[in-house]
């Protein structure tokens, strides 16, 4: 479903697993990055195209080098799959990843129906803080 590639992901990659969003279950449908993660991480009950909007504007690929790397054995229960994987970016020069536990829940047709990402969102933004202050110096040289 997510993670055919191990390159920097591009606004193509995003609208071809957006476009992977089940409509027969769309009331079910339940995205998290990560979990818990607060206002603007969750979004339920959406379509593909809220699902790309989203995507567009919290992870752009146009304005950040990214990409997600599985790191274990994939388990697969009934239509639900988990799996270890790395977010890994680049800010500059700056480098910044974070690893998280991923479930993924389908329907019958194999269409996303829920997502959960656990990650420790705390421990990525203050990441990404650092890579920005060291932006903003590098620009002021």
């Amino acid at each position: 479903l997510a993670f055919p590639k191990q390159r920097w992901t591009s606004e193509n990659d995003l609208r071809a697993f957006t476009a992977n969003v089940s409509t027969e279950r769309k009331s079910d449908t339940f995205f998290a990055f990560p979990l818990g993660g607060g206002p603007g991480s969750e979004l339920s009950d959406f379509t593909g195209g809220d699902l790309l909007d989203w995507f567009l504007e919290m992870f752009n690929p146009n304005a950040l080098q990214y990409t997600e790397i599985i790191m274990s054995e994939v388990s697969v229960v009934n239509s639900v799959c988990s799996m270890d994987k790395l977010f890994f970016a680049a800010v500059g020069n700056c480098h910044v990843h974070a690893m998280s536990r991923l479930f993924i829940e389908v329907d019958e047709d194999g269409k996303l129906v829920r997502w959960y990402d656990h990650y420790d969102q705390e421990d990525l933004n203050q990441k990404m803080g650092v890579c920005n202050l060291q932006l903003e110096e590098d620009k002021e040289l």
